[in-house]
């Protein structure tokens, strides 16, 4: 889609270059596609690339056309390199970006539109500085650190949720397999869920889990 739509852009500007990341099986298929468009002159397939972020640096534009991305970090990257991306609206895409403020949202499938957006944002330098405010809510919302703070705190609610309803906690978790190195609070994550009812994550956990997993895990724990 993101060819298509360049073969679309290349009749009002070709001031532009696409560099189109990494590896797979339609390769072959998208550089033929980008001859019979005639811009080969203008789109370059880089191949495996070790460092995105350093590679975002060069970008003015980043575009996620992709139609089953659910929340790819791509776009993520993108935003904290400073570029406001370009998403199709599909998926779990079109909540990561605000419209006209921290990224740009195309109808799926729509190649005249994805290329009528790049054609807007090739002829203004003020719209796209929308990156460096994309880049400011990556970095206070998406960053692994803020991800990694978002995680603990799920685990403490976890915690938290499983004493104070320690006396309705199934037995199920010290069956046999548990290990008897297992700290005095350490839960099972399907504990906390059966306590929700209806929620399908519980077996889902209980039958994907191994028996002796807990949290916190022991053998994980730093001593004092």
């Amino acid at each position: 889609m993101l060819i298509g739509a360049l073969g679309i852009l290349q009749h009002s500007r070709r001031d532009w270059v696409c560099a189109i990341a990494g590896i797979g099986s339609l390769t072959e298929a998208l550089q033929e596609q980008v001859r019979e468009l005639g811009i080969e002159d203008r789109v370059f397939f880089t191949g495996k690339i070790d460092n995105i972020p350093a590679a975002l640096t060069a970008a003015d534009i980043y575009v996620q056309p992709s139609l089953q991305d659910t929340q790819p970090f791509s776009v993520t990257e993108a935003r904290l390199a400073g570029i406001a991306p370009i998403v199709a609206g599909t998926a779990g895409m079109p909540e990561m970006v605000q419209q006209g403020v921290t990224g740009f949202v195309v109808p799926p499938e729509d190649n005249a539109a994805l290329a009528a957006q790049l054609e807007q944002l090739l002829g203004d330098d003020e719209l796209r500085i929308t990156g460096k405010q994309a880049r400011s809510w990556a970095a206070q919302n998406r960053s692994l650190d803020g991800m990694a703070a978002g995680t603990l705190m799920a685990y403490h609610k976890a915690v938290a949720l499983h004493q104070g309803k320690r006396g309705c906690i199934s037995d199920r978790s010290w069956r046999k397999g548990a290990v008897s190195s297992r700290l005095p609070d350490a839960f099972h994550p399907a504990d906390v869920l059966e306590l929700m009812p209806g929620d399908p994550l519980a077996l889902t956990l209980r039958e994907g889990l191994p028996q002796n997993y807990s949290i916190p895990d022991a053998q994980m724990v730093i001593g004092e």
